[in-house]
């Protein structure tokens, strides 16, 4: 009973922080597409889409972890007086574990920094990425401090520094998965309509429960339409424009001419 019990909890942990962190994404994807659209979506949608894209925030996750266990491992869980204590260069190493930090932080600062204020159109991703590295450092030597550990445990000190890195994530991920899809005109589909109507060359960015989220290629924004407006939907193969290779175009070599398909 007991482990059933145990199961049950940890079913529910895992539902209830998926739905929480599939609510922070799909905040972030539609506040940069256009928020009006968010309240279309389900709960269904919510865990369904989910699926897309949780995978990649877990082994980002994970790759964070994997490099704080490395990095453990090699200091074999000396104090930072130890590990400068037996290091053949007492002096170099002290000035390295007080400036790395500091200069990781001021890259990735730059980075967040040029993107928020130079660009006319922030990489959303990268400004994420830049956030959850930051943290990252912060949160360390914050938990690094005896009184704190002392005073939140193992435990807490693992959701101090997990919790704000995976919420990092997912809104970085989902602003910057949106400002993707609104660039992208690769996938085109045409979509039947009642009244014999088509709807020609578009992209259909998400298959929600009460319809798609479409994007036509002169627009900039994105559109639902209802199932109910919905007869068949069918692939196209988009007609190139140059049939050079992409070596070619890029850098003038290998210039071999592919066949028209169309």
């Amino acid at each position: 009973m007991a482990n059933r019990l145990s199961f049950t909890e940890l079913s529910a942990a895992v539902s209830g922080g998926t739905l929480v962190l599939s609510v922070l994404y799909e905040w972030a994807y539609f506040k940069v597409a256009g928020f009006e659209l968010m309240g279309l979506m389900t709960v269904s949608d919510l865990f369904r889409l989910a699926l897309t894209w949780l995978p990649l925030t877990v082994l980002t996750f994970l790759a964070l972890v994997m490099n704080e266990l490395i990095t453990q491992g090699i200091e074999k869980g000396l104090s930072e007086e130890e590990l400068i204590a037996t290091s053949p260069h007492p002096k170099f190493y002290s000035a390295f574990r007080k400036s790395a930090p500091k200069a990781l932080i001021s890259v990735f600062l730059l980075i967040a920094a040029a993107e928020i204020l130079f660009s006319s159109d922030p990489n959303f991703s990268a400004i994420g990425l830049s956030l959850t590295v930051i943290w990252g450092v912060i949160s360390n030597k914050i938990t690094d401090v005896p009184r704190i550990r002392e005073k939140y445990g193992a435990t807490g000190c693992l959701m101090i520094v997990t919790i704000p890195i995976v919420a990092i994530m997912c809104l970085g991920f989902g602003a910057g998965k949106a400002q993707s899809d609104l660039n992208d005109m690769s996938n085109y589909y045409d979509v039947e309509m009642p009244g014999g109507n088509l709807l020609a060359g578009v992209n259909i960015i998400r298959s929600l429960e009460r319809g798609i989220l479409i994007k036509k290629e002169s627009e900039k924004n994105l559109n639902f339409l209802p199932w109910s407006q919905v007869l068949s939907i069918h692939a196209v193969i988009p007609k190139k424009e140059n049939n050079r290779s992409f070596a070619c175009r890029v850098v003038s070599e290998l210039c071999v001419d592919f066949p028209d398909q169309n």
